[in-house]
């Protein structure tokens, strides 16, 4: 079938479930998608209709971070170029970071909820929701059956939810070092099972750690943080692969980020 849709010229991506019985095969599952060079998304299980089925496949934070830490290493010294969802946020993440220190005129990055949200959840009763806020009514935005689109977004319910993730990552984003090279997406539209707090703070503890693991790619080859480095790398002197030592670092390009962005 991924053949079909190739030689007809139809672009596609492809996602992985990874749950307890997967984790073990995120080299595999890499090495798939790796060789027929197919994008795709690695979506960790953590909700389910049942409280058996979440004790069966849910993850920990620490089994998802390590996931994606490795995802993240096999991407730079085997990757083909292949997109992979969520890792590729952290990369570029920790791209901007350095290259901001680097060029002085790196663009922000920073989700605002009001302005940019691009997804809801529509409950069988017409229902419309957020996606941080599902089926709760408090943040119910309003029923699509019997309202408008502009006073759906309008609501009360969409204003509440809007605060609520404006606060999220007031808490646990504008202290970050990464803000804005990241965009604090995740921790504004959180679900309540999503939202790991300690000592009553809200923390972030799967997305900072995954961007600070890629940075170390960038700080080990910095020549990586080159025009189009990110995707050029593969199989070229380029790649970690073909390193026999650290090289100097490049002067890199105002507009290096602003293509990163339109390629990612």
């Amino acid at each position: 079938n991924m053949a079909k849709l190739r030689n007809s010229g139809i672009p596609f991506g492809a996602i992985a479930v990874l749950t307890k019985p997967t984790i073990s095969s995120v080299d595999l599952v890499f090495q798939f998608f790796n060789r027929a060079r197919v994008p795709f998304r690695i979506l960790p299980f953590y909700r389910a209709a049942e409280h058996e089925q979440s004790l069966r496949f849910g993850l920990t934070d620490g089994e998802i971070l390590r996931s994606y830490k490795r995802l993240i290493d096999l991407w730079f010294t085997e990757g083909n170029g292949i997109f992979i969802k969520p890792i590729d946020e952290y990369i570029l993440a920790a791209a901007s970071t350095r290259l901001r220190t680097i060029s002085g005129n790196v663009p922000s990055r920073r989700y605002d909820k009001r302005r940019q949200e691009a997804v809801y959840v529509v409950d069988t009763s017409g229902d419309l929701y957020s996606v941080a806020d599902t089926y709760d009514f408090t943040y119910c935005h309003g029923n699509i059956f019997s309202q408008s689109t502009k006073s759906l977004l309008m609501s009360d319910g969409r204003r509440r939810a809007v605060e609520q993730a404006s606060l999220r990552q007031a808490a646990t984003c504008y202290h970050c070092p990464y803000f804005g090279d990241c965009s604090g997406f995740a921790i504004a539209e959180a679900t309540p099972l999503e939202r790991s707090v300690s000592n009553g703070q809200l923390e972030c503890r799967v997305v900072r750690a995954a961007i600070e693991h890629s940075g170390t790619w960038f700080d080990r080859y910095p020549e990586l943080l080159g025009p189009l480095g990110l995707v050029t790398n593969r199989a070229s002197q380029g790649s970690p692969r073909h390193q026999s030592g650290a090289a100097e670092a490049q002067v890199v390009d105002s507009d290096c980020l602003d293509q990163y962005h339109s390629l990612l």
